[in-house]
């Protein structure tokens, strides 16, 4: 399931469950939805979050470029032991911006 928010400039997504192949389109549906109405900084909370697979991650990487290329940017907070690992193991947790919750990201943010 994926829910939203925004606070100020930045466009919060919550996650819950599996990120999986139907809540990663969604996921990145939501996004791109966000990006075409003039958003471009995005927090992702994983704190209900407690499985990411390959298409999880693929949407995770996809988003990052496309937010790289507006000079976006994306912060992933409060992911589990489970899913961490799982991006270690691919090599993205270099690649993402990883914070302990979602508070730390939007102060990040500048908020």
């Amino acid at each position: 399931m994926v829910s939203s928010e925004v606070w100020g400039n930045v466009f919060l997504v919550h996650l819950v469950g599996n990120l999986e192949i139907s809540d990663s389109q969604t996921l990145e549906e939501m996004v791109r939805n966000a990006m075409t109405k003039g958003y471009r900084f995005f927090v992702l909370d994983f704190s209900e979050v407690v499985y990411l697979n390959s298409s999880g991650a693929r949407v995770l990487l996809v988003i990052e470029r496309e937010l790289g290329r507006v000079g976006g940017r994306m912060i992933l907070a409060a992911l589990n032991d489970t899913v961490r690992r799982t991006l270690g193991i691919i090599g993205l947790d270099r690649v993402f911006t990883i914070v302990n919750d979602k508070e730390e990201a939007l102060r990040l943010m500048g908020l």
